[in-house]
């Protein structure tokens, strides 16, 4: 993706990054909300109902056999076995210019996984991730392209749904589809 790019800087060599640890939650502890709570593998773990990250922030699971997937979450999170990354002043870095840039190392990311039986990422692998150097102007413009690209996907699928859903729920498989797509239970929602 960022092939053509010639300037690149390490994570932990820019100082307007924060990279943080998530916090220990147990299942005892955790109250049900909305909340989704950001552990080790491609999808909530739960749901809790206090967050301690806000939104726009990046998490990259840090155990397991998915140690080193990244994400990103425009909404809060509750971050348990993950760290999270994002630019401390957007106007100098955008965060989620950050993330394509770091998705674009994800593969190099789940190579530097340590550990047999149970792999794991740490904060210093993270930091050796190469990120392009490009103007904010130019990150902003990125971000407002993939934004429009992501609402245009969701519309797509919405309106896949909304067109398929009689056919769906003679066969069952609706309650399937909003589970796995984690779309809202009210399917007035999935209408065109």
């Amino acid at each position: 993706m960022f092939e053509s790019i010639n300037e690149f800087f390490e994570i932990g060599e820019n100082d307007n990054i924060l990279i943080q640890k998530g916090q220990n939650l147990t299942r005892q502890e955790t109250i049900y909300g909305e909340i989704p709570v950001v552990a080790g593998g491609k999808a909530p773990s739960c749901y809790h109902n206090k967050f301690n990250r806000e939104g726009n922030i990046i998490s990259v699971s840090s155990s397991g056999a998915n140690a080193g997937f990244i994400n990103y979450w425009s909404s809060p999170i509750f971050a348990t076995d993950c760290n999270t990354v994002k630019s401390i002043d957007e106007s100098k870095l955008n965060t989620i210019f950050l993330y394509y840039a770091m998705l674009s190392n994800q593969d190099e990311l789940y190579e530097l996984q340590k550990g047999n039986a149970q792999p794991h990422i740490y904060e210093k692998d993270i930091k050796q991730i190469k990120i392009p150097n490009v103007p904010i102007e130019l990150q902003d413009e990125f971000a407002s392209y993939v934004e429009e690209i992501d609402k245009l996907k969701f519309e797509s699928v919405k309106c896949m749904i909304a067109y398929f859903f009689p056919v769906l729920t003679q066969y069952k498989l609706c309650y399937i589809l909003v589970q796995c797509f984690g779309f809202a239970k009210n399917i007035e929602f999935f209408l065109c």
